[in-house]
């Protein structure tokens, strides 16, 4: 907003969300929250969770690269775990670990804790590379984070999308003379583990936050 304007952050935040939306949706996954340049996001599967960050992340190296002005460098942090609904969303401990790992993902990158994936095991097409235990702000017990990538190739791997989220284009004539280096974009990915919903009860619901 600052350095391209009220129009472009409307528009990189509005392609984000587009994305977000019809990646999600093909992987039966709901979409909870959505402010901006976050996204939170439910499954019922924590193998359709990760594969599901990994179709997000393909989507944004390609449109990327397809339109370098507007740089869509996302991190995406996932955990598992429970969570409470309140009025506009969820809220607990697994989705503030997510978020950590998203506010630690370089653009491009999927973060996971080793419960999330224990829980999916080995999925075909997909590598766990262990980066042992990470201290993360606010979170009193450093969780062990394993980095998720597609087997072979890495499309953020790119040379030329890493180009795009870390020195962008130069702009054109009457427009701000700085353009964002990297999409201030956190998409914490959570999956619907057990819903309990007790009637008169404490209404805790059990959120594999995945």
């Amino acid at each position: 907003t600052q350095t391209r304007g009220d129009e472009v952050a409307a528009a990189l935040a509005a392609k984000f969300a587009g994305l977000v939306q019809e990646t999600v949706g093909r992987r039966d996954g709901q979409l909870l929250e959505l402010r901006g340049d976050e996204a939170l996001v439910v499954f019922g599967s924590p193998r359709q969770a990760l594969r599901c960050a990994l179709e997000l992340q393909e989507r944004f190296v390609a449109e990327t690269l397809a339109d370098p002005s507007l740089p869509l460098g996302v991190g995406i942090g996932v955990d598992s775990g429970e969570a409470v609904p309140v009025h506009g969303g969820y809220r607990g401990a697994a989705l503030n670990v997510a978020a950590r790992l998203c506010s630690i993902a370089a653009a491009g990158e999927v973060l996971a804790t080793g419960e999330a994936t224990h829980l999916a095991r080995r999925i075909d097409g997909v590598e766990f590379l262990d980066r042992g235990k990470v201290s993360l702000k606010g979170i009193d017990e450093p969780p062990r984070v394993m980095r998720i990538k597609p087997a072979g190739a890495n499309p953020a791997e790119q040379a030329a999308f890493r180009t795009a989220v870390q020195r962008p284009p130069e702009p054109t004539p009457g427009r701000r003379q700085r353009l964002i280096a990297v999409a201030a974009i956190v998409v914490v990915l959570a999956a619907v583990g057990i819903v309990v919903g007790l009637r008169g009860g404490s209404g805790t619901t059990r959120l594999a936050a995945i």
